[in-house]
């Protein structure tokens, strides 16, 4: 008896090659009376079967949108960086041109601003500014 149940095992793990239906079929002509408890054994197996492969299938997803939205997340955030520095760029080549040199304490300030609504406000504010000193009060007010 263990003997095929060793045999029923390993027929149960080549099923690929054989229907699981004329497995069952065989074991209960075969054995009336311990058949139902070896095919509770291969179905144990089968129902393991299953669920590793939906567990390994689950995982690769799961890998899969956790890529995909950490790329997503790293374009955004590298284009919402890029927009910031140009528009701290765009500030102090502004006040360049119209005003000359740009101090350093002031390009500093201006490169600490990083929310864009309000690297926005000095832009029109370095752009309508008619000193520097007119320029770096609006920075006070809005930084």
């Amino acid at each position: 008896m263990e003997y095929l149940g060793t045999v029923l095992y390993y027929m149960g793990m080549a099923g690929k090659q054989l229907a699981r239906e004329e497995i069952v079929t065989v074991v209960k002509m075969t054995l009336e009376s311990k058949g139902n408890e070896i095919m509770q054994t291969i179905a144990e197996q089968w129902i393991a079967e299953g669920y590793e492969q939906g567990l390994e299938q689950g995982i690769e997803q799961g890998i899969e949108q956790g890529i995909e939205q950490g790329i997503e997340q790293g374009i955004e955030q590298g284009i919402e960086q890029g927009r910031k520095q140009t528009l701290q760029a765009n500030i102090l080549t502004i006040l360049e041109l119209h005003f000359g040199r740009v101090d350093a304490e002031v390009a500093k300030r201006v490169t600490a601003v990083t929310d864009t609504n309000t690297l926005s406000l000095l832009l029109n504010q370095a752009a309508t500014a008619k000193t520097m000193a007119a320029f770096i009060r609006a920075l006070g007010k809005l930084a």
